[in-house]
C-alpha cells in the first residue's frame, strides 16, 4: 500500500483510508464509512524493530494488525499489512 500526505493533490474520488501515528503511541485509523464520509477508529501502537509498527485498537471488534514500513521519504510511505 502507498500513502501519501494529506496535502498531496488527489484526483476526485469517494474518499480515501489513511492513518495517523502520533508520539506517546497513539494510532489513529480512517477509513470510508457506509455514507462515504471517514470513519475515525482510536488505537496505540509499538514499534519492532525500526519499521515494524503494530497496532491496537480500543475498539474490540477491530482487529489488531502490523505495518511492515518498506519505503519512507518526504512524498510517500509504502508499507505492507501483516
Amino acid at each position: 500500500m502507498v500513502y501519501r500526505t494529506s496535502d498531496f493533490k488527489f484526483p476526485p474520488s469517494r474518499g480515501r483510508d489513511g492513518f495517523e501515528v502520533k508520539k506517546g503511541g497513539e494510532f489513529i485509523l480512517y477509513f470510508i464509512g457506509r455514507d462515504d464520509r471517514p470513519k475515525k477508529n482510536s488505537g496505540h501502537f509499538k514499534v519492532e524493530y525500526s519499521n515494524i509498527l503494530h497496532i491496537y485498537f480500543d475498539e474490540e471488534q477491530l482487529k489488531p494488525f502490523s505495518l511492515q514500513i518498506l519505503t519512507c521519504n518526504d512524498n510517500i510511505l509504502r508499507v505492507e499489512r501483516k
